[in-house]
């Protein structure tokens, strides 16, 4: 039958080399690296590859001891990817006859199959640990009929696909069994008797996985000739075609392979001391050969592998005892890339039976070599460029992202990556690590070039390191990075982190007035929201102008506001404010503050959210210094190290210019405006020059007629400039309403106005604005609405700062009454506003949605004795409205927090309005601000 029975008896003296006009091949070592260290024969090594593509198992026959037994070696890779022996001559099993060839496959460690014969053939299963740790002698898997022998082995996920041939000596006949096995070695399911109902006798069983399917090839006589046949196989090993015959040449056929290239078999095999190979499609239809890969006459034992690229072929040129180990490349086309060449033709020696295994960029081949009475088994890396595909593949080898980030906090995440591909990454090239979706939360830097510009080649491991800044809202965001090259080409692991972003625990205020000051009457109230389940401890903290500090703790209750006055803690002052949150859920802060003179209560105020965040640099988009106007900028320092703050002017007439101060630790400075830039509108940047972050407000006071101080407009400063701003409220109908656009950048910016009203579309409008100039946008002229809301968004891409202004005439009194706010660069589905009722004033929410589908949102009130209520909207698609607090059921006339909660995920705009009535002059005073946006 068809058994290779002879055993070698050979002494060797080794020189190996790699033959000339081999072209670009190389073997690594010269020669091969020597694997076992027997005093007698070590024969047919089989290889498989290790999942980090950087190990190898080979199992062997070896009769060190006398007796003939299975052998494990393996072998890695050092730091300079030379080949090593990592653990050798580990004995396996000592019931081994050398009839057949062994197999061995990867799973959880490696599995090995092998012939053993004792009277009668059968055929062991053995799980082996990458160390070659194992235990007991192996499973019994069949031990049916009179010969048991050949197996063949292939992984399938974490299990395997195995066959044999049962010889019959009785009927002189051999049949293929195939048995499915678990990661174990066992048998899972039934074995089949695959040629129960063929005639003649078959052997030589190979076996390939497409993933679904297998492929099962083997010889059979039936003709008169071994020719070889194909089945395919369902997953449970049952036929899922008929069996094709594949050959039908009058030839026998000998040590079959068959792979799967992804698309379609290939096999290659021995006929007439001839190497053969063809290419089948799923059916087992010949689509491609067969074709003649070696003609000599005296080649045997092909094995090949499939590197993406090209077949490589490798065989025993020669007999026993005088044999080289041949080359050959085809494509999947059958075209010969590299025809057939030496790579190993020992001197005075043998080299035989090669197997191998594609290892991403190069060949393992194993063999057994010698001569006379001593046979050992080599190894060798085969580099062919020609068989290298250029494969772009990263590895994720560890990752340091922070798991959460106070707003506005930066931190220095690490990525480190293996190039787990066949392509040396280089800048040059086009290689780096791409946000993934181009785009990032926490960071405008998209692309990170590789370190120090140097290559990574294959198998190295390199770092990246980026620069994040958390969002200004909190919320869950994921960050995620992944290799690049060129501008398209994404390739390898995503490397991703959840970073939570949350509040901090302190909320700023650098304008602040208590009790009197200059003969101006102040009241500055402090409202802090907790829209959580638990109760919050809170700490507010007053800086005055005098250095003094002072302090007050208290509770603020769980779906509760708290209105905290000032005068309580400091008397005629100005001051700065800090609110810390000392135990409990995140809460929010705003300030009201409205003063009386002319003999009129509550002349004029202003509202505005806290500053959650202390910054390096502020943007003011408006200031104003004419004769009846007056600005201040505070520049509050909360930090222990002095703040050097430079502050810019960027008038509408006249030069620029700038001016420095020096902030002390823990104190404020304000500065008035109009002694450095006198009548003129004037833009504003306050730049720490030494890094020292701080706090910084722009207060705006004009006369009024014969009032002084009537009007006041307070803004906090802009910390970032960005391309998109929202404005909710607004008014064009008893209102004059401006918005003026400030551009910090060094060219034009181009910019789109959309005005959004109640009813119908929004309508557009575009503009350009200089460098480091102000415009300056009447909405009346564009306009007539008694509500109308506003974004601005950049189309060039450069980044702008935008603030708006309201005016209103008091009793016949044009311009008497104003406000102004920020705008908001977010739409989010979630708004908090500290001040969103009072108890002696018209309150009011604007809503803006500026999206293409319609948004729902809930209003929730809470109220300082702990009650709330629940209020639901809706806001058209491209439209505003405005909810009037006050006529909401048992809303009237308090003290009232909000939350806006979007009820259908479309995120919306919202802000706060309140206007008070004092002396008998309706809406004497008004101020406005933009709502706290969470994502």
């Amino acid at each position: 039958m068809l058994r290779y029975v002879k055993i070698v008896t050979v002494i060797f003296i080794v020189l190996c080399f790699c033959s000339a006009g081999v072209g670009d091949i190389t073997v690594e070592p010269p020669g091969g690296l020597q694997v076992s260290n027997t005093s007698g024969y070590a024969l047919y090594p089989v290889v498989s590859l290790d999942n980090s593509a950087r190990e190898w198992g080979i199992i062997w026959l070896d009769n060190l001891y006398g007796l003939w037994q299975l052998m494990y070696g393996r072998l890695g890779l050092d730091s300079h990817d030379s080949l090593i022996v990592l653990n050798t001559m580990i004995s396996l099993s000592t019931n081994v006859c050398s009839y057949t060839e062994p197999a061995i496959s990867r799973g959880a460690g490696f599995l090995a199959l092998w012939n053993y014969y004792m009277g009668s053939g059968y055929v062991y299963s053995l799980p082996i640990a990458n160390d070659g740790g194992h235990s007991g002698s192996g499973q019994l898997l069949d031990s049916t009929g009179s010969f048991s022998s050949r197996p063949a082995l292939t992984k399938v996920g974490s299990s395997f696909g195995s066959a044999w041939v049962r010889e019959n000596a009785l009927y002189y006949k051999g049949d293929i069994i195939f048995a499915r096995l678990t990661s174990s070695g066992s048998i899972s399911g039934s074995k089949r008797n695959i040629t129960e109902n063929e005639t003649g006798s078959s052997g030589y069983p190979t076996l390939a996985w497409t993933g679904s399917k297998f492929g099962l090839c083997w010889v059979n006589n039936k003709s008169g000739y071994y020719r070889l046949y194909f089945q395919r196989l369902n997953s449970d090993g049952s036929p899922d075609s008929g069996i094709v015959e594949v050959t039908t040449t009058n030839e026998n056929i000998s040590y079959p392979q068959i792979i799967w290239d992804g698309s379609c078999f290939a096999l290659c095999w021995t006929a007439n001391s001839n190497i053969y190979f063809c290419r089948l499609d799923t059916d087992g239809n010949v689509v491609l050969g067969p074709i003649t890969i070696a003609s000599s006459g005296n080649a045997h034992y092909p094995r090949m592998a499939w590197t993406g690229a090209v077949f490589g072929i490798f065989w025993q040129e020669g007999n026993q005892g005088s044999a080289s180990i041949y080359y050959a490349s085809i494509n999947n086309s059958g075209d010969m890339v590299i025809s057939p060449s030496p790579i190993i033709s020992p001197s005075l020696a043998s080299a035989e039976r090669p197997d191998v295994v594609w290892s991403q960029r190069y060949y393992l081949v194993v063999w057994h070599q010698g001569s006379s009475a001593e046979t050992e088994i080599f190894a060798a890396k085969v580099i062919d460029t020609d068989s290298v595909p250029e494969i772009n593949d990263a590895e994720v080898v560890s990752t340091d992202f922070p798991a959460k980030l106070i707003l506005d906090e930066s931190y220095t995440a690490e990525v480190r990556l293996k190039n787990s591909g066949t392509t040396v990454w280089s800048e040059p090239d086009g290689y780096c690590l791409g946000a993934v979706g181009d785009s990032d939360p926490f960071t405008s830097a998209t692309r990170i070039p590789l370190p120090s510009g140097t290559g990574v080649k294959p198998g190295e491991e390199v770092t990246f390191r980026i620069e994040l800044k958390a969002p200004l809202t909190p919320n869950t965001f994921t960050t995620a990075w992944r290799m690049l090259k060129g501008t398209d080409e994404w390739f390898g692991e995503i490397a991703q982190a959840d970073i939570e972003v949350a509040l901090p625990k302190k909320w700023y205020f650098a304008g602040g007035y208590s009790g009197t000051v200059n003969s101006i009457d102040y009241d500055e109230e402090i409202a802090i929201l907790n829209p959580s389940d638990e109760n919050a401890v809170v700490e507010i903290k007053s800086i005055a102008d005098d250095g003094s500090v002072q302090k007050s703790s208290f509770t603020v209750n769980a779906h509760s506001r708290k209105t905290f006055d000032l005068s309580t803690l400091v008397s005629n002052k100005k001051i700065a404010t800090r609110i810390k949150l000392l135990e409990g859920p995140p809460i929010y802060a705003g300030r009201l503050l409205r003063w009386s003179d002319n003999g009129i209560q509550h002349i004029a105020g202003s509202l505005s959210m806290g500053l959650p965040i202390r910054a390096r640099r502020w943007y003011f988009p408006t200031g104003n210094t004419l004769t009846n106007a007056a600005e201040n900028i505070r520049l509050y320092n909360p930090m222990d190290t002095t703040a050097e703050v430079t502050l810019y002017f960027y008038p509408s007439t006249g030069s620029q210019s700038s001016q420095n101060f020096s902030i002390a630790p823990h104190t404020f400075i304000e500065v008035p405006v109009k002694d450095y830039v006198s009548d003129s509108q004037v833009a504003s940047i306050a730049d720490s020059t030494n890094g020292v972050n701080f706090i910084a407000e722009r207060e705006q006071i004009y006369d009024a007629g014969s009032w002084d101080n009537a009007v006041a407009m307070s803004s906090p400063g802009v910390f970032y400039p960005a391309t998109e701003w929202y404005f909710a409220e607004g008014a064009t109908v008893g209102f004059d309403e401006t918005i003026t656009v400030f551009n910090p950048n060094s060219e034009s910016v181009s910019f789109e106005l959309k005005i959004f009203t109640t009813f119908g579309s929004p309508s557009s409008y575009n503009y350009v604005v200089s460098a480091n100039k102000s415009l300056q946008i009447d909405l009346g002229s564009l306009v007539v609405s008694p509500a109308v809301s506003a974004s601005i968004r950049s189309t060039n891409g450069k980044p702008l700062v935008a603030e708006r202004e309201m005016f209103w005439s008091v009793g016949g009194l044009a311009n008497a009454g104003a406000h102004s706010s920020i705008g908001s660069s977010y739409r989010a589905k979630c708004w908090y506003l500290p001040v969103a009722g009072q108890t002696t004033a018209d309150d009011f929410i604007a809503l803006l949605n500026p999206n293409n589908e319609d948004a729902n949102v809930n209003i929730t009130f809470f109220a300082e004795d702990g009650s709330s209520q629940v209020y639901q909207f809706s806001i058209p698609a491209e439209r505003r409205r405005t909810i009037y607090v006050d006529s909401l059921p048992g809303c009237k006339a308090k003290n009232l927090s909000a939350v806006v909660e979007s009820t259908n995920n479309i995120p919306v705009v919202v802000e706060q309005s309140t206007y008070w009535s004092s002396g008998g002059y309706f809406w004497i005073g008004g101020a406005c601000y933009a709502g706290y946006p969470v994502d």
